[in-house]
């Protein structure tokens, strides 16, 4: 695996919820190949420099909302697919704090041929 792979598209076509986060999510049902294994490159080069590895599955996703009190259970409707391109790796910076959850990013890298 490399962690310059081609730019590819991820479709976000599911909801989901955790609940011990309380955190519903939109995420997809068919993974491109590209980018699980981008994972498993990083997790090896931060193990490599003294970083402890993910441990749970990698699960692509776009975090809708927090603290969501209640999930019922029931599915959620399928959303209309949304094609999503990527063709940047971003390592970006997440705080959360009692105001919700700031993102910034840090650096940027094209994806191979993006």
């Amino acid at each position: 695996a490399t962690l310059r792979p081609a730019p590819f598209t991820l479709t976000l076509d599911t909801v989901g919820y955790w609940p011990r986060a309380r955190a519903l999510w939109l995420g997809a049902t068919q993974v491109p190949e590209p980018l699980p294994a981008l994972a498993r490159s990083l997790n090896e080069a931060l193990a490599v420099c003294g970083f402890t590895p993910e441990p749970r599955p990698f699960r692509p996703h776009v975090t809708l909302a927090r603290k969501v009190a209640q999930w019922k259970g029931a599915p959620a409707p399928a959303p209309a697919p949304i094609p999503w391109p990527a063709e940047t790796l971003c390592l970006v910076e997440s705080v959360t704090d009692p105001a919700g959850a700031r993102y910034r990013v840090l650096r940027r890298w094209p994806l191979a041929g993006g």
